[in-house]
């Protein structure tokens, strides 16, 4: 069971730090590549989700698993 807490706690920092402005080396990236952020956040939505919806279903088999 500790096993699925960490990948819990992972996958939702990989997907918290895909999209928010503290994260200063997101924010560097999009600065050096003049990406405005709200044109970053409008391309990055849908893959974000996509992740969010894989995380769910892979961490539900792991836990129907263990």
């Amino acid at each position: 069971m500790p096993e699925i807490m960490v990948c819990v706690l992972s996958g939702a920092c990989a997907l918290v730090n895909g999209i928010t402005p503290t994260s200063g080396t997101l924010m560097g990236a999009i600065a050096i590549c003049r990406i405005e952020y709200t044109t970053w956040v409008k391309y990055i939505w849908k893959p974000l989700a996509m992740m969010l919806v894989l995380h769910i279903v892979i961490l539900s088999v792991g836990m129907a698993v263990l």
